[in-house]
């Protein structure tokens, strides 16, 4: 059942702002570690799903799903701060402006801290690691960890849809789908649809499949 965590769980948060139009932006990014290819949203890899569940997955309903921190990168998959040689990250500066010219010294991946975020502080960092990725024309994903408890106490609210990426085989996709509708019946399909990602339009990603 893909909608049930049984450790803590990476998730990402994807959005426009990652690759806005500006003079650095291009039709191809650097993406890690396959280098310059398309702009494709950055997700985690596949290859753990197995061929039936390649590219499907679920996506969060905010304003239900609780955060437990968050990394401009790799974070193990867990909250690690000072546990795996990670500072906690400080607070964003109140009233930060947040311009080419202040993330243009920072490393990989762009946030200006490197360690684990609060989640109260996810504004000023998300803004910061965007701004990072437009001026570098490189795209890295974020992960967010949810609390495994946090997380299977949420559903079935948790699952604003269910998505397999385009040219993906669909079959695991609507399995998944199905079952999860039968599991839950006061829910249908406009409460939980099934969407088609395609991982490199950035203004409308997300379309219904019938």
């Amino acid at each position: 059942m893909m909608w049930i965590a049984s450790k803590d769980m990476s998730t990402s948060l994807i959005y426009a702002a990652q690759h806005a139009p500006s003079e650095f932006t291009h039709d191809e990014c650097y993406i890690h570690p396959k280098g310059m290819m398309p702009c494709e949203h950055p997700l985690f890899r596949d290859e753990n799903a197995g061929l039936r569940y390649s590219g499907s997955g679920v996506i969060l309903k905010p304003g239900v799903t609780r955060i437990a921190c968050g990394k401009a990168g790799d974070s193990g998959g867990e909250c690690g701060g000072m546990k795996w040689g990670r500072a906690i990250c400080p607070g964003v500066p109140p009233g930060e402006v947040v311009t080419f010219e202040l993330v243009a010294p920072w490393d990989v991946n762009g946030d200006g801290c490197g360690g684990d975020w609060r989640p109260e502080d996810f504004p000023g960092y998300l803004e910061r690691q965007a701004k990072w990725q437009v001026l570098n024309n490189r795209l890295e994903h974020n992960e967010i960890i949810i609390e495994s408890m946090e997380w299977n106490d949420a559903v079935p609210a948790l699952v604003d849809a269910f998505f397999v990426k385009k040219g993906h085989d669909q079959d695991g996709a609507r399995e998944q789908h199905r079952k999860f509708l039968a599991e839950y019946p006061t829910l249908d399909e406009v409460d939980v649809p099934l969407l088609e990602l395609d991982v490199v339009e950035w203004e409308n990603p997300l379309t219904p499949i019938r």
